[in-house]
């Protein structure tokens, strides 16, 4: 069954999660937080690859994660570390595990509009998930947004802006989706929708 819904939904895409956030305003390691009888990481990992994510790749500093070169240089100190990979990916949809909502049909789609359009593209108004497009040829251009000495300059939102990526639409019911998780409050009331549909997204 799930090699079947793999091949169904492939696309040609490897995902990154981020998990080398310090989780200050959680208190604790946002990956590690108990959902369905698995940690965060291991949920999103999950979700990832029954989506038909070939290759799942986490930025983070535990075993078996791919550790940044440059240490609080946030999420694009992650793509700088697996861009500089011998395998690099060829096309990377990047996402935080403090996303738990975020649903494998939407990311599914934005992988397939990313491979029909040849573009970099992610959902209005929201900087993650982000589906890059030939991303095995980014090195140059992560690297250059990394040695700006301005540190706003040296962000995501600028490296989006440089690779010219488009932004599409997003209706309000899946924008719920996409909310983060960042301090106990939020996680108890994530849980508690989960309580009150009584499904998994």
């Amino acid at each position: 069954m799930q090699s079947q819904q793999k091949t169904k939904n492939s696309h040609a895409f490897s995902a990154l999660i981020l998990a080398g956030g310090q989780s200050r305003r959680m208190g604790e390691d946002k990956a590690q937080l108990k959902l369905y009888g698995r940690n965060l990481l291991e949920y999103m990992q999950d979700k990832l690859e029954r989506a038909g994510f070939h290759s799942v790749y986490v930025s983070g500093c535990k075993k078996g994660q791919i550790a940044d070169r440059y240490p609080n240089y946030g999420p694009l100190a992650g793509l700088d570390a697996l861009s500089a990979l011998p395998d690099c990916p060829a096309n990377v949809m990047v996402l935080p595990v403090d996303m738990p909502a975020l649903s494998a049909d939407l990311l599914t789609q934005l992988a397939r509009q990313a491979v029909e359009t040849k573009a970099s593209l992610y959902f209005d108004s929201y900087m993650m998930p982000i589906a890059l497009y030939g991303f095995d040829k980014m090195g140059a251009q992560i690297s250059s947004v990394m040695q700006n000495k301005a540190a706003k300059a040296r962000s995501l939102r600028a490296f989006i802006k440089l690779i010219e990526a488009s932004a599409r639409p997003l209706s309000s019911e899946h924008k719920k989706l996409l909310m983060n998780i960042n301090t106990p409050e939020q996680w108890r009331a994530f849980l508690q929708t989960q309580d009150d549909l009584g499904r998994r997204f």
